[in-house]
């Protein structure tokens, strides 16, 4: 697959602070994989083998009130996996999964830069530049074994229950390294590399079926322990990936979905979750928080809350030689509040989006949608960061306004 992509921002909205960039990118994955059953088809196995590899550049400019930087970009990444699992069903109730993936993954990257003349001797960013340092080499591997097990439990049916199965699992997940690129004065934070992140999840869930499957309920808790965590931060001129410490994550997920008549359907997501610090790096974003800005650090893009509650309604109509349904939906989404970064300097607020749907049906193959998203035209901001008064770039990322859509599709 090959990508080629070029962007140009306006961090300030005015033209004072702009950053460009060309991408040119090329990637190639092959998978092999072995799978069957055995004991009687108690026992189900699948095992294989990945191969990623990942070439790009990258020409980077940046603009403040004058020219500033260019920057010529190169990163290679190849990765090896080799991975298996086994479900073995130890009663007619009782399942047991068991699998295990190996992975390496080796990793280079280059940067060049150049300051113009005019920025070594402009005062406001001459604190900021180390001309001696003009690109950086790095070179890394990263390997890791990541387990998995689990359990599933399925129940014997009775009264109104259709289907009813629990379940809990253990998992390791791995998140390789990498590096800081975006470097506007200096190629200080490109120096070092940020080190691989992994993490332990835990689980425990129900999936229940009732009323002749007209009630579907899915409730899970999950818990990750998180070590090395890796997050962005705004750090003056500059936007960090960095290994900031210890976290864990918490909460509980239910889905619920019913068919209260043969025409309609009613369904709400909602997810509850916490996540909070332990042992943090103290040159670290968020270790800073509280002095910078009187803030107890907050894991980035965590809200307490977020839901989804929607519907779908039909019913049939003739359309002369064929069958047609008449549609339509609503559906309505909210989260809480959370910081967007480790740095903890922009919290971005509550906000809601309602979207809806009409559409047509015709014959088994044609269907004919209007559908418009954020239909109260909410202008609602998801990332950001402070002014250059207070440290960083400034500048926010809103979702889109309102959109209208209207789509015909043919089903094979």
């Amino acid at each position: 697959v090959d990508t080629q992509d070029f962007f140009s921002t306006d961090f300030s909205g005015e033209g004072r602070i702009v950053g460009a960039s060309d991408i040119d990118n090329g990637q190639f994955s092959e998978e092999l994989q072995i799978q069957g059953s055995a004991l009687d088809d108690r026992l189900n196995y699948l095992a294989g083998v990945y191969y990623f590899d990942e070439s790009g550049d990258q020409d980077f400019g940046w603009f403040f009130l004058i020219p500033v930087s260019t920057s010529q970009i190169s990163a290679d990444t190849q990765s090896y996996a080799v991975f298996g699992q086994v479900d073995y069903q130890l009663t007619d109730a009782l399942k047991a999964t068991l699998g295990v993936r190996w992975v390496k993954d080796e990793k280079t990257f280059t940067i060049d830069q150049q300051l113009t003349p005019e920025v070594l001797g402009f005062p406001p960013f001459a604190p900021l530049i180390n001309p001696a340092l003009s690109s950086v080499a790095l070179d890394n591997d990263y390997t890791e074994t990541t387990p998995k097990f689990g359990l599933d439990y399925t129940f014997e049916t009775t009264g109104v229950l259709d289907a009813a199965l629990t379940y809990v699992s253990v998992a390791r997940g791995f998140k390789s390294g990498g590096y800081n690129g975006i470097a506007i004065f200096n190629l200080g934070d490109a120096q070092t590399a940020y080190g691989p992140e992994s993490n332990w999840t835990y689980e425990a869930g129900v999936k229940l079926d009732a009323y002749d499957r007209r009630v579907r309920l899915n409730a899970a808790y999950y818990w990750a322990d998180i070590s090395d965590l890796t997050s962005n931060a705004t750090v003056g001129f500059s936007f960090p990936v960095a290994n900031v410490g210890d976290a864990a994550v918490h909460g509980l997920e239910l889905e619920l979905t019913t068919v209260p008549t043969e025409n309609l359907q009613v369904y709400w997501n909602v997810a509850f979750q916490h996540g909070s610090y332990g042992r943090l790096d103290p040159t670290s974003a968020p270790a800073q928080a509280p002095a910078k800005w009187g803030v107890a650090p907050r894991v980035p893009q965590v809200p307490t809350y977020a839901f989804t509650l929607g519907f779908d309604y039909g019913v049939p109509v003739p359309l002369g030689a064929t069958d047609g349904r008449f549609k339509f939906g609503f559906d309505w989404f909210k989260t809480d509040d959370y910081v967007t970064s480790a740095t903890n300097d922009f919290v971005a607020s509550p906000y809601d989006r309602l979207n809806g749907y009409v559409g047509l049906d015709v014959g088994d193959h044609w269907d004919v949608r209007f559908a418009v998203k954020n239909i109260g035209d909410n202008y609602d901001i998801t990332s950001g960061s402070r002014n250059t008064g207070t440290g960083g770039l400034g500048g926010f990322i809103p979702l889109p306004p309102r959109e209208m859509l209207f789509s015909v599709s043919y089903r094979m």
